[in-house]
């Protein structure tokens, strides 16, 4: 028995110091700090933006010209040719489970609503769900989500884009990527908020409303 209460100290002990370390990676002074690299595409290496993973053979370039912003970078993407499934450029980003994470950047394509973001979140290497966010405007728009990641460990960053016959030669344009751990998710338990009866003929049926967080999940 006492041998299982020091288990279990030295497991909340583990996650403690493991929240407290990448609580620090992510405030430097008071200011958030940028878990995905190299979001504003500043940095290239020999096969394009740095930390970015390309896959497909679409024409991925940084580019500065009509920038959302004087002086910014962003990445974009221009089918080159008609393929299934979308286009995207990725990156992997490890995540403390149960945690609020706000992602954001900005979109601009041509068509409108081409580009969008896609968050996978990985549990022990498989992956369990994608969350879209986002959706691109003819001029620059801001996308923002708030992410729950849940019971992952690690989650997928991706810049995704169609790559029908009817998108060859157009493209979808990313800028600013920001993602911020905002701590654990505060677990609201649920409780029933109204109780209406509405009654019939020979019975009455019951209608009840609740707040707070689904239990199942706690999602």
């Amino acid at each position: 028995m006492i041998q299982n209460v020091f288990k279990q100290v030295g497991i909340g002990l583990v996650a403690l110091i493991t929240w407290i370390l990448i609580s620090a990676a992510s405030a430097v002074n008071g200011r958030e700090i940028n878990l995905l690299k190299n979001g504003s595409f500043s940095e290239q290496d020999q096969d394009g933006p740095a930390n970015w993973k390309i896959v497909g053979d679409d024409e991925v370039v940084v580019s500065k010209q009509d920038a959302p912003a004087p002086g910014a970078s962003y990445l974009q993407a221009t089918v080159k040719k008609a393929a299934k499934g979308l286009g995207q450029v990725m990156q992997y980003v490890p995540v403390v489970s149960r945690h609020i994470y706000d992602l954001s950047a900005v979109l601009k394509s041509d068509p409108p609503g081409m580009g969008f973001i896609q968050v996978k979140l990985f549990k022990d290497g498989k992956e369990f769900k994608r969350i879209a966010v986002g959706k691109s405007g003819k001029d620059w728009k801001p996308a923002k989500g708030e992410i729950f990641v849940e019971d992952a460990d690690k989650i997928a960053v991706l810049l995704r884009y169609p790559r029908k016959t009817n998108f060859v030669g157009k493209t979808a344009k990313f800028a600013d990527l920001k993602l911020v751990d905002k701590g654990e998710k505060v677990v609201i338990p649920p409780a029933s908020s109204e109780v209406q009866a509405v009654p019939t003929f020979n019975s009455a049926g019951i209608t009840v409303s609740y707040t707070g967080d689904p239990k199942k999940g706690l999602k």
